[in-house]
């Protein structure tokens, strides 16, 4: 690599190793830098990297320095705490309407949050009661698909279907609009319910009118613009219909 190229990327590589590897009980020498630079082809001077902190420091990085044999320069604070991602992280295992594989997924992305040593007190296992699972990995997009329905204020199409004895799917007859208005999170798990919003789960949507815009009188209705969810999500059971609710 060129020099000058090299110098243009100097500052990026220190900013990628003292996001990934500081902390404040594991702080980065000079020698350390040095050493990672050259690891990239870059060649630098050790009161080079001193201005280059600094101008770090300048941009808005939070580094400090820690003196002593084992001192050096440690990221001290980020857009997320410690605490703040391994509480992410117990919501990420808990949460039921997640499979394992992206749960897992999830938190491998939350520990790019912190730095290396300390993202590894996020893979803990968090056991709650009751809790099973989905196997379903459909249903983390389907959640996104709602929440964009609800965003843009549009109406969603979607089928039910139920399982048959030979295995299969068979969807129920016609299409199925609803209006949906938030998703709403409950930990309840029930066995049956007399409506499908009497006991809503993490992934349910309820109908009702928008908040933004509520109908004059009762007989009043909206048009809304039609959303029709894949069809890999079609006849997901947490949608709810699109009666409206009593108000």
């Amino acid at each position: 690599m060129a020099r000058s190229e090299g110098q243009k990327l100097k500052l990026l590589y220190l900013k990628e190793l003292l996001e990934q590897e500081s902390d404040e009980r594991h702080p980065v020498n000079v020698q350390k830098m040095l050493e990672y630079l050259a690891s990239h082809g870059i060649e630098a001077e050790r009161k080079a990297i001193y201005s280059d902190i600094a101008c770090l420091q300048e941009y808005g990085m939070d580094l400090l320095h820690k003196s002593g044999k084992y001192g050096g320069y440690f990221l001290a604070s980020r857009a997320f705490e410690l605490p703040e991602l391994k509480l992410l992280v117990d919501a990420v295992q808990s949460s039921r309407f997640l499979t394992t594989k992206k749960s897992l997924e999830l938190i491998e992305k939350l520990g790019c949050l912190t730095s290396c040593h300390e993202a590894g007190s996020l893979k803990r296992q968090v056991v709650v009661s009751g809790r099973v699972k989905t196997m379903v990995e459909s249903i983390y997009y389907l959640v996104d698909e709602l929440q964009e329905a609800i965003a843009q204020n549009s109406q969603i199409t979607f089928r039910y279907f139920e399982w048959g004895a030979d295995g299969k799917r068979h969807f129920r007859p016609g299409l199925y609009e609803a209006s949906p208005y938030a998703l709403v999170w409950d930990n309840k798990t029930t066995t049956s319910s007399p409506t499908p919003s009497a006991t809503a789960s993490p992934t349910t949507a309820w109908t009702r009118w928008p908040k933004s815009a509520p109908p004059a009188s009762p007989g009043a209705s909206r048009p809304r613009q039609k959303s029709s969810l894949p069809q890999h999500m079609a006849g997901m059971s947490s949608v709810c219909s699109a009666e409206r609710p009593p108000l």
